[in-house]
């Protein structure tokens, strides 16, 4: 009996061990993906700067959500401090505190908004949505990259953004968001022409609504842990398009139900009537599943 005993004793402390180096492993590979330096090529085409809008650029850095981790002005906040760390949302102006001034062209901007490396090389964590915004089309990248290059100078002095083991262990885990990205930058970004069309609308959705929709817009967990899961939206297909636009503009859906919080159609409601137009388009293009499909 206490062979087995001593035998079982053996075999658990060599998996927890076994658990434990393979963990280190993991936590290792995730720090040293990000002190890892990348070289991009310019992928931003010269008319796409050219033609660069800072009112545009505005709009979708709003409807997009960039105000939700780096605060109104982009003046930065803590956004998060979970298990995997003290998670910060630069001051992305040039203010006391910023970084505004590290990135000197438009393509800087670029090569952080849509795949996550900044100026020196080196990555951004995946809590920036870098492997969404990497679908965001060249004019409207760079007319993002315009407006927050344009940011007046805002001082906030924030801590820097700490991981966790936890943290270390999401970056080095395989399949990670960093990996994803990686393997699509030699995929060129291909975008519908604007306009009130389904296509379009799945543009617009692709970078604005899936986050919280997910990708087939059925619903699921809210990116942020503190959010409300997020329905699913083929009801919206019975909608009237003034209705759809009105809930938008409004916050009020058919029947007089109030939106709730956490959609956020206070945002939404920058979007152009042409470009709702597009959305409800392509809700009403979607398929909802069959009753007891898995």
């Amino acid at each position: 009996m206490r062979k087995f005993v001593r035998w079982v004793g053996i075999s658990v402390a060599g998996i927890v061990g076994a658990a434990l180096i393979v963990n280190a492993v993991i936590a290792l590979i995730g720090r040293s993906r990000l002190n890892a330096r990348h070289e991009l090529a310019v992928t931003l085409p010269a008319d796409a700067v050219s033609t660069a809008s800072v009112e545009l650029g505005e709009m979708i850095a709003v409807t997009r959500g960039c105000t939700d981790c780096h605060d109104d002005g982009m003046k930065g906040k803590v956004f998060l401090d979970i298990p995997p760390g003290l998670i910060v949302a630069p001051n992305l102006t040039k203010g006391r505190g910023g970084i505004g001034a590290r990135y000197a062209t438009l393509q800087d901007w670029e090569r952080a908004i849509r795949h996550g490396v900044r100026p020196d090389g080196t990555v951004l964590l995946p809590f920036m949505p870098y492997d969404f915004f990497n679908r965001l089309s060249d004019s409207d990248v760079a007319s993002v990259s315009a407006y927050l290059a344009s940011l007046p100078d805002v001082d906030n002095e924030l801590p820097a953004t700490k991981l966790r083991l936890p943290g270390y262990l999401m970056m080095g885990m395989p399949g990670s968001a960093r990996e994803r990205l990686i393997a699509k930058r030699n995929n060129p970004v291909r975008t519908p022409l604007p306009g009130p069309t389904a296509e379009y609308g799945r543009y617009i959705a692709s970078t604005a609504c899936v986050g919280c929709h997910s990708e087939n817009m059925e619903g699921g967990p809210h990116h942020n842990p503190e959010g409300k899961p997020a329905p699913a939206v083929f009801h919206v297909a019975a909608w009237s398009r003034e209705d759809f636009i009105r809930a938008i503009r409004t916050g009020v859906a058919p029947g007089g139900r109030e939106l709730t919080d956490w959609m956020p159609w206070k945002k939404f409601a920058m979007f152009p009537d042409e470009d709702l137009v597009a959305l409800h388009e392509y809700i009403k293009a979607l398929k909802a599943p069959s009753p007891g499909a898995t």
